[in-house]
């Protein structure tokens, strides 16, 4: 998910949300984690969740996961038109694992 738009645009708000919206962010999780939870214990798929969480400012990119949570790391990867570099996953299995990495990250956000 990405968002574009002019500082204080409301951007954040969109993706994170607030007491009473939930954004963006955690309804793609609730979806998700609901999916995963509804699979049965009997499946034979593995289901992993692996995020980056990145904050673009004045063409610059900083991965925000790679200050605390090195232990999953995504591969770079370019296209011949653009490129775009992951420096940091994490892999998440509880959606009370999402909202604790979320408040972390809105302290580490810079602009």
């Amino acid at each position: 998910v990405f968002a574009y738009g002019q500082t204080s645009s409301g951007k954040t708000y969109t993706m994170q949300g607030s007491a009473n919206y939930p954004g963006i962010i955690r309804d793609v999780f609730d979806s998700i984690f609901y999916w995963r939870s509804n699979l049965g214990i009997n499946s034979n798929r593995e289901f992993l969740v692996r995020v980056s969480y990145m904050d673009i400012y004045n063409e610059e990119m900083n991965g925000l996961l790679t200050r605390e949570f090195q232990g999953n790391i995504c591969k770079y990867f370019s296209h011949s038109y653009t490129s775009l570099y992951r420096r940091g996953c994490l892999l998440l299995d509880s959606e009370r694992k999402l909202l604790t990495v979320l408040t972390i990250l809105k302290a580490w956000r810079r602009y």
